[in-house]
C-alpha cells in the first residue's frame, strides 16, 4: 500500500530555461513553480516515523496500518540557475504537520532537504528528528539529524539516573500541538506567486485493483 494518495493535484511554473534535454533545461533554470494538492491520504506510521514518534509508531506498527486524511500539501520553488530553494513545503494533517527547508539543486544534481514534523497528538517517547534528505537526485540518503536526537536521549539517561529511572522518560515526553491549519494563505501565496489556477488543479483517481 502507498505511503501517499492523492486528492485534487496541480501546479504550475514559470521558468526560464536553455538546453538540449530535460536534465539541461531544469539546470539553468530561472523562475518560479509551486505544487499544490488538496485531499487525499497518507500513511500515518509514515508521518510518525518522520517525527521520531517511537510510542505512536510502535502503536500503529502494533495496531495495524492506518491512513490520515490531507488537509493540504503546498510548496513553492524559486529557481536561480537550476538551483530549487523552497520557499514553502507544508504537508497539514489532522495528527502531523511536515515543513520542508533548504533546496534540490538540478544544476548540481545534489539534494539538501530538511524535514521538520510537529504533531498533534501526545507521545510517551518521541525523538522529534528533524530528518535530512542528502545526497544526489540518482542517490539520495535520508537519516535523522543525530545532533537532537543525542541531545534528547542524553538527558533521558541522565534524569534516569538522577531519579532512579523514574524520569527517564520526561526528556522525550511530546505534548500536542494546538490545531493550527495554514492551507488557505499557503494556497492563496501560491496562487498569487505562481498563477496557479482552478483549472490547473485536476482530481487523481488511483487505478482500479484487478
Amino acid at each position: 500500500m502507498s505511503a501517499v494518495s492523492a486528492g485534487t493535484l496541480g501546479g504550475r511554473a514559470k521558468l526560464e530555461m536553455t538546453g538540449n534535454s530535460v536534465s539541461q533545461m531544469l539546470g539553468s533554470a530561472n523562475g518560479k513553480a509551486a505544487v499544490i494538492m488538496v485531499g487525499g491520504t497518507v500513511s500515518e506510521l509514515a508521518l510518525r516515523l518522520s517525527n521520531l514518534d517511537i510510542a505512536n509508531s510502535l502503536a500503529r506498527l502494533i495496531g495495524g496500518h492506518k491512513q490520515t486524511p490531507i488537509r493540504c500539501m503546498v510548496s513553492t520553488l524559486n529557481a536561480v540557475n537550476g538551483d530549487f530553494q523552497i520557499e514553502a513545503m507544508v504537508l497539514d494533517t489532522p495528527k502531523v504537520n511536515l515543513q520542508g527547508t533548504g533546496d534540490v539543486n538540478f544544476s548540481t544534481e545534489v539534494l539538501n532537504v530538511r524535514l521538520t514534523a510537529e504533531s498533534k497528538s501526545f507521545s510517551l517517547a518521541s525523538l522529534r528528528g528533524p530528518i535530512n534528505i542528502a545526497g544526489t537526485l540518482k542517490h539520495p540518503t535520508v537519516h535523522p539529524e543525530m545532533g537532537n536526537v543525542i541531545t534528547r536521549v542524553g538527558l533521558a539517561a541522565v534524569v534516569g539516573s538522577v531519579t532512579a529511572g523514574i524520569g527517564a522518560l520526561i526528556p522525550l515526553l511530546e505534548f500536542a500541538k494546538k490545531e493550527q491549519s495554514h492551507c488557505t494563505e499557503l494556497i492563496a501565496q501560491a496562487k498569487t506567486d505562481v498563477g496557479v489556477k482552478a483549472s490547473d488543479m485536476a482530481s487523481h483517481k488511483p487505478p482500479k485493483k484487478r
